[in-house]
């Protein structure tokens, strides 16, 4: 009787597994069109590298954007998923980094999405950083919000004292562990200035942004997603527009799973105004940077400066 319960259980999970993959396909597929429509008129696909082959076999780099309801790029990330290192590293770009965008010239990089859509942000963080990207991934801040909600909110702990206005709202964090919803984790994650620590940055507002994104990952492979799999798969893929496909995000989510080592690092630069306008130029530390991210040298710690660059 144990054994045949045993395998009616089995054969239970795997049915709802099921039921939930073909919730999360039809979810994935949307976001392919969604990708379809707002790269029409300047696709994405002359300027991703695609070598073929399955990405559970080889280094897979994601360039995810964060998009506002204005339709603007507020963050932007390198994420790589390297199975032969056992290596999973994120890159945070802050958005005030002067640049030279391909066709623009020197402005901030998030100028690059204004300017030129997806294509343009790929081609300018290839040229910044000498990465050549594989994927790209859209996140609509809206749907992000509404994700974490339907996982039941996310996890993190909390670095500094935070205390500001967003959307209309004065939040209020304190230091130490945090479960944030949907909303909080969003203005967690954007918030631009700090009345608690006048010295926070752009470059610690993507430090922020990371933790989030890490939260929320834990918890789309937790044991409880997994009984919600079929509410969740459905939502999963709603606050994206990717050209990955369902197989090939399964396929990193076991890269993920299997690595043992995992790597946020963030660009920084030195704070200066020009004509006025505020911006981040890039130091030579980013270089070293890269190098941490993309598994050739050990990181370096993160400096006290809020405008270094470096890893954790």
């Amino acid at each position: 009787m144990i054994g045949w319960g045993s395998l009616l259980l089995v054969v239970g999970l795997v049915g709802w597994l099921g039921v939930g993959y073909r919730a999360f396909d039809r979810s994935v597929q949307r976001a392919n069109d969604r990708l379809e429509r707002l790269t029409r008129s300047n696709p994405v696909g002359p300027v991703l590298d695609r070598p073929g082959g399955l990405l559970i076999s080889r280094p897979t780099t994601i360039l995810v954007l964060g998009r506002d309801r204005t339709g603007r790029s507020d963050s932007m990330q390198l994420v790589r998923l390297d199975p032969g290192r056992h290596l999973v590293a994120s890159l945070a770009i802050p958005r005030d980094l002067r640049v030279d965008i391909p066709g623009v010239g020197s402005d901030r990089i998030n100028a690059a999405y204004a300017n030129g859509g997806a294509a343009l942000a790929i081609e300018t963080v290839r040229d910044l950083t000498g990465v050549r990207v594989n994927h790209v991934v859209i996140v609509s801040f809206d749907g992000f919000r509404r994700l974490i909600d339907a996982v039941g909110g996310v996890d993190l702990v909390n670095r500094e004292r935070l205390s500001s206005d967003f959307d209309g709202h004065t939040y209020h964090f304190k230091r130490g562990p945090l479960h944030l919803n949907g909303t909080r984790a969003l203005a967690y994650a954007r918030i631009r200035k700090n009345a608690d620590d006048p010295a926070d940055s752009d470059v610690t507002r993507v430090q922020r942004q990371q933790r989030v994104m890490t939260a929320l990952k834990q918890e789309l492979v937790s044991a409880g997603t997994l009984l919600r799999l079929r509410s969740v798969g459905a939502a999963a893929a709603e606050p994206l527009a990717t050209d990955l496909s369902a197989a090939q995000i399964i396929q990193l989510g076991w890269v993920d799973f299997r690595a043992d080592r995992h790597l946020a690092c963030h660009l920084g630069g030195d704070p200066v105004v020009l004509s006025g306008a505020s911006y981040l130029a890039g130091v030579a530390e980013n270089r070293d940077v890269v190098a941490a991210f993309l598994g050739e040298t050990a990181p370096s710690p993160v400096r006290s400066d809020p405008f270094a660059p470096g890893c954790s």
